[in-house]
């Protein structure tokens, strides 16, 4: 599905030049209403959260943006306050509509399976808002001015996710996107945790979080109405359908050419009739053999694990000789070895006569005839020893194992061999034929540690490394950038999900499900109209692919968007190179094929960094710049979108918990 086009690649690519921004020009910042905002959510002392919901809220983006207006993004405050943001001349905040907060009729002794989700809000067409507390409520608001030039909210409708195995509870819901289907029916895409069996609901935080079960997580897709006129009722969430996988979604995204909905996850998501079942795993213990008729199991010895055979010799070698190493046993006669060194080949014969005390099958006794060395030796120089004690073992028992040493002199003095036989190693199937690694001797072994434990003391100590006045320290282009498993650890490995709105399912699903890829970088959310698209790693690169805009006719919804490949349409080379070393990263986001912005989480008091890297055009070198953002009073990076301004070019907004940044002349419109 993601193929590259060589002609977009730049293998000529020799890295980012650091390019200084003026921060008066490109960055400002206003301080947000009280009560602001927070990451965090009512504690639930029952709960301990699993591994995918801790990495869902580390990288949950708390600002979206509005369709209606492409000035304009929103954010749910501390109190539960829906403020809407306005870029005009100067930043206004306007809190619209306050969440009623939920009563819990469930008592405080009652085991509690659940964890609040974070607070969300989707826009709509015509100013309408979805939102949604975190608590199982959905509010439908239209947000409209007032008589006095501000904005205010109206709620239209009310919606609960009831559990119907515990009373009339509300169960947190994480809502991930929404849109009209038709002028009375919006329909939503959610996802909650799948509760645990009632056997492990008594069980405490810390026992559950020791348990082997599997968490897995429900995508539900629901048709909302909405009335005309505000409406007090609360309706219950209607089920249209429901997937399930062992992931929470990252992103979710409507696709209008086919009807359906992409999930993109760590997972797939499958009907919950489809997901299957795992067998109980016996363990050793319990697995019994079944005989049969007329068959004595216990009478059969059981079957020793297969030993592979140690090799037929060990070698190694020094700039000017080899030295290769036969094991013998100790009782064979000088007599029965028979050794031959010519110029080219080898040839080598043991005979050693059988005995009650010796089986020859333990001791593969050497054979070659005129076996091709894998370079030339001086025959004069070379010769061979037999020892019959070898190596004795530590408690001084006598050595049934002899050594028979051939010492080669290399014909042309500094070459290295790569075997000591030039069929080693090849598709010969004859034993003596076998690749055998060469044995580094101790005292080489001991010089080579000596000058690596030098040169690494060097270094950290910032002396010259080379000895030859080459200056201190690391390279400067090393500096900052050294990472053990660079270029291995960017991106997240996610799969693309399509499912139609109507809940059936594509033909070609169980054999093309889903495809996979590791996504270094999705598009910001904005306001602007960019494309769907996403930054796929491919080696240290960064390609960026658009979905087919040919499939976009009303009569390719038959077909499956899974036999349909994505668009290779640019190239930020050494991306995933240079994301790799942002151990902090929370977010990271393209606007087209111009600019990535990779931003740091950063902790409260002293914030992070975004960096910016530019696309390179096919240029031996692109613009990389840096800003801070958060930290001190401003506290940690929540959330980040763009804008249009009144001047028509691209702002980014990036929400901290009591300030709100804007970067600015970043990119043009």
């Amino acid at each position: 599905m993601f193929s590259s086009q060589r002609a977009l690649l730049n293998p000529k690519f020799d890295g980012y030049k650091f390019h200084v921004l003026d921060a008066e020009n490109s960055l400002s910042s206003i301080s947000l209403p009280p009560p602001g905002i927070t990451q965090s959510t009512v504690p639930n002392r029952n709960v301990t959260p699993s591994f995918e919901e801790v990495q869902s809220r580390i990288k949950h983006n708390h600002l979206s943006i509005s369709r209606s207006r492409t000035n304009t993004a929103a954010y749910i405050d501390q109190g539960g306050t829906l403020v809407i943001v306005e870029l005009g001349t100067e930043i206004r905040f306007y809190p619209v509509f306050s969440c009623p907060q939920p009563v819990s009729t469930v008592s405080v002794t009652t085991p509690i399976d659940y964890i609040v989700e974070y607070p969300v809000a989707v826009s709509l067409e015509n100013d309408i808002w979805l939102v949604s507390d975190g608590h199982g409520w959905l509010y439908a608001v239209r947000v409209e001015p007032d008589d006095g030039g501000s904005l205010s909210g109206a709620l239209l409708a009310s919606f609960v996710n009831e559990d119907h195995t515990e009373g009339s509870r509300a169960l947190p819901l994480h809502l991930h996107t929404a849109k009209y289907t038709d002028p009375q029916t919006i329909t939503a895409i959610w996802s909650q945790h799948v509760p645990l069996p009632h056997d492990m609901s008594n069980l405490s935080g810390s026992t559950r979080d020791k348990s082997k079960h599997k968490h897995e997580y429900d995508v539900l897709c629901s048709d909302l109405p909405i009335p005309s006129s505000p409406n007090d009722s609360i309706t219950p969430l209607n089920i249209k359908w429901r997937r399930r996988g062992e992931t929470i979604p990252w992103d979710a995204w409507f696709d209008e050419a086919h009807n359906s909905v992409v999930l993109m996850a760590g997972s797939d998501f499958r009907g919950v009739d489809d997901v299957k079942k795992e067998e109980p795993k016996p363990a050793p213990d319990e697995l019994a053999p079944i005989p049969r008729l007329g068959e004595t199991l216990d009478a059969q010895p059981p079957v020793p694990p297969s030993v592979p055979p140690p090799p037929p010799y060990s070698w190694t070698q020094t700039s000017d000789s080899v030295t290769v190493v036969f094991p013998l046993p100790s009782s064979t006669p000088t007599s029965a070895i028979k050794v031959t060194i010519a110029a080219a080949h080898l040839s080598l014969l043991v005979h050693h006569p059988h005995s009650e005390d010796h089986n020859p099958a333990s001791f593969p006794l050497p054979r070659y005839l005129r076996k091709e060395f894998w370079d030339s030796v001086d025959p004069s120089a070379s010769f061979w020893t037999w020892d019959r004690e070898g190596e004795r073992p530590a408690n001084g028992e006598p050595s049934f194992v002899g050594l028979l040493s051939l010492h080669l002199e290399k014909k042309h003095e500094g070459t290295k061999w790569s075997h000591v036989f030039r069929a080693s190693g090849t598709d010969s199937t004859a034993p003596e034929d076998v690749e055998v690694p060469e044995t580094i001797d101790p005292s080489e072994l001991w010089k080579i540690r000596e000058s690596l434990e030098k040169y690494t003391a060097a270094l950290s100590e910032g002396e010259d490394a080379s000895g030859l006045g080459l200056g201190k320290g690391l390279p400067s282009l090393a500096q900052g950038e050294m990472d053990e498993d660079v270029d291995s650890t960017s991106g997240t490995r996610v799969k693309l999900c399509w499912v139609r709105l109507n809940g059936e399912k594509w033909k070609d699903e169980a054999k093309s499900w889903p495809p996979t890829a590791t996504v270094l970088s999705k598009p910001l959310p904005n306001s602007g109209g960019f494309k769907t698209s996403l930054v796929i790693k491919q080696d240290i690169d960064g390609l960026l692919f658009e979905p087919n805009s040919q499939s976009g006719t009303q009569t390719d919804q038959d077909i499956s968007p899974y036999s349909i490949p994505w668009i290779h349409k640019s190239t930020y080379p050494a991306l995933a190179f240079v994301l790799a070393s942002k151990r902090d990263l929370k977010f990271a986001y393209h606007i087209g094929a111009r600019i990535v912005l990779a931003f740091e989480s950063g902790r409260a008091e002293i914030g992070g960094n975004v960096y910016m890297y530019h696309s390179a055009d096919g240029n031996r070198w692109a613009r990389q710049s840096i800003l801070k953002i958060g930290g001190g009073t401003a506290g940690a990076l929540l959330g980040v979108c763009s804008v249009l301004g009144e001047d028509g070019k691209v702002h980014v907004l990036c929400l901290c918990e009591s300030q709100l940044f804007i970067l600015s002349n970043l990119v043009t419109g």
